[in-house]
């Protein structure tokens, strides 16, 4: 880490301002958030896997429609099925930043991402969500941390470096940070107004 003139320390990141979290309020979990989010959206979960976190959005959330993008064939078949009643969700098969370029601009209400977690993807889908999300909407990130301690490979995550930079770099703001008790965080981002 280097330190700053200011006595602040850098980790190679970019640095936040005050106004990038002014708003941020600690949640204890990210389910929570869902709590907070406005009812009767139209929303996105990237990275569904097998859709238990599909399941709270659905329950807290209440949204008028949920579209899940996975990337793995196999899971969309098992997501297809499991929520094949829910006529809300919308399940879509490919890369996210694929899928997401098929949307008109403004369409979503808000968007959460748990995808592959690298730096670029991550990047990507922020950059694309920027003309995608609503103004005033959110952007959600599962897994801001940089590192995943729970695997055996001790995969490097490159979740906080794409957010810090794009909070920066797009103007937008921390509106909710969850303290997850595993320390595999969520936030929720909105453009600074």
């Amino acid at each position: 880490m280097n330190k700053m003139s200011d006595g602040k320390f850098w980790s190679g990141s970019k640095l936040l301002d005050k106004k990038h979290l002014q708003n941020c309020k600690v949640i204890p979990h990210r389910f929570y958030i869902l709590d907070l989010l406005p009812k009767n959206s139209i929303c996105a979960e990237l990275g569904v896997s097998v859709g238990d976190f599909s399941k709270e959005i659905l329950t807290r959330s209440d949204p008028k429609q949920l579209y899940l993008i996975e990337s793995k064939s196999e899971l969309v078949d098992k997501l297809s099925y499991r929520f094949r009643e829910n006529e809300e969700i919308l399940v879509e098969c490919g890369y996210s930043w694929d899928v997401l370029n098929n949307f008109k601009d403004d369409f979503f209400d808000w968007v959460y991402i748990d995808s592959d977690h690298s730096y670029d993807s991550t990047k990507l889908e922020l950059e694309i969500l920027h003309k995608k999300v609503k103004e005033g909407g959110y952007i959600l990130l599962h897994d801001y941390i940089w590192i995943d301690y729970i695997s055996e490979k001790y995969k490097s995550y490159g979740v906080i470096k794409a957010v810090n930079e794009f909070c920066v770099n797009f103007n937008y703001e921390f509106i909710y940070i969850s303290m997850e008790p595993n320390m595999y965080h969520t936030v929720c981002l909105r453009k600074l107004i």
